[in-house]
């Protein structure tokens, strides 16, 4: 519209979702946060991100008492997960619901136009921090590759090890205990204040 271009990213999945950000001040779920720096960077006119989402595709049948049922449960799995811009009285583009958004999970408005205390909404300067805190993560990853700096060093938060919970190749890495770092949970994003 006019000099602006508004983007919704969506990442299609076909697991379980985990569209929490918290851990983006560590460097580990920055997929959607990347996404927002790449849009950002790829056009010459002013990009407004209202929203970035993943989205199940594949899901575990189900069975329900009636049509009516399924149907709930099906429009409700494929919902998106994620972070919406909140800008009082925004207009999303791509989502005309009124209160409670029938493609967005947990995003609802007051009556007053604002969104509920707990849709997951994130103010432009939040914005803006996440683009600021991928960038500082992206020149910190190209100067170790250029430094040749490629230590072993999975994280673990709580007693998940984030780091190698996917990996195949486990028993090729030599990680050992002490190589692990145990970083704290994070329970808010509060550290985006270091990149306002």
């Amino acid at each position: 519209e006019e000099d602006t271009i508004y983007v919704a990213l969506i990442d299609y999945k076909t697991g379980d979702i985990n569209a929490n950000i918290n851990n983006i001040c560590y460097g580990l779920n920055l997929q959607l946060p990347v996404y927002i720096y790449l849009a950002k960077k790829a056009f010459s006119k002013d990009v407004c991100v209202t929203g970035f989402y993943y989205q199940t595709i594949l899901q575990n049948e189900f069975k329900t008492k009636n049509d009516l049922d399924y149907y709930n449960k099906k429009q409700s799995y494929i919902k998106l997960q994620g972070y919406t811009l909140d800008i009082n009285n925004c207009d999303l583009k791509f989502d005309k619901t009124e209160n409670d958004s029938a493609i967005i999970k947990g995003l609802r408005r007051n009556n007053d136009g604002t969104f509920s205390k707990n849709s997951k909404v994130l103010t432009l300067l939040e914005m803006k921090a996440i683009e600021r805190l991928v960038e500082s993560k992206i020149i910190e990853a190209g100067n170790n590759i250029y430094n040749g700096s490629f230590d072993i060093n999975p994280k673990m938060i709580g007693k998940e090890n984030e780091s190698c919970k996917y990996c195949k190749y486990n028993d090729l890495c030599f990680k050992k205990e002490q190589d692990i770092q145990r970083l704290s949970k994070v329970e808010n994003l509060d550290f985006l204040k270091e990149y306002m």
